[in-house]
């Protein structure tokens, strides 16, 4: 990469690709990631010589004891609450259905934003709860919160997203986001997110 693509490597939504061809948001997530980690990355490239992206990950001044392993909280479960899941990646619906289902809760999953607002205003008080991704797209998930708040002013949604920057952080809130999920959203915090 040269100099002025290395300086905007991190930023949300920049991307040297075509349009339809990269969100932009790949080394902005890393960032995000590292940083709620209280790690660093850093990139050295060079024009025809290649890229090396160094992650710095904080030493543990402790090794976890046995004890305090088995000390977790017990996985709060639900009651057969009913979750709307949207995400563009197949993989991460897959992967929040079947937790949240056994967890005990009854999910309907789309990776398509439209498909899954179209669901909703069909049938808006089939779903106790919406957990939508950020960035997707055609809609983003501010968009389908939008949309949905307008079919049902009193559904509950959380939003999902890699990375956040102060000002989304502002309208999410602005537009009643009950709360914001950083992915990789552990089980733990997926599961005490109730109605």
């Amino acid at each position: 990469m040269d100099a002025a693509t290395l300086d905007r490597v991190f930023e949300p939504f920049f991307t040297t690709k075509g349009p339809g061809k990269g969100s932009g948001l790949g080394m902005a997530v890393v960032h995000g990631i590292m940083k709620s980690h209280d790690g660093a990355v850093s990139i050295q490239s060079e024009p025809g010589k290649g890229t090396t992206v160094f992650l710095y990950f904080p030493v543990q001044a402790e090794a976890l004891t046995e004890k305090a392993s088995l000390q977790k909280p017990p996985m709060p479960a639900g009651h057969g609450e009913r979750i709307l899941l949207v995400d563009d990646e197949t993989a991460l619906v897959t992967i929040g259905t079947k937790i949240l289902q056994h967890l005990g809760y009854h999910i309907t999953g789309f990776v398509s934003a439209p498909e899954a607002l179209a669901a909703f205003t069909a049938q808006p008080y089939n779903f106790d709860l919406v957990i939508t991704d950020l960035t997707m797209p055609g809609m983003t998930g501010i968009d389908l919160a939008d949309a949905l708040l307008e079919v049902r002013s009193d559904i509950p949604i959380l939003l999902a997203t890699g990375y956040i920057e102060e000002s989304i952080r502002e309208q999410a809130n602005l537009l009643g986001f009950r709360e914001i999920l950083v992915k990789p959203v552990p089980a733990q915090l997926l599961a005490a997110c109730r109605t």
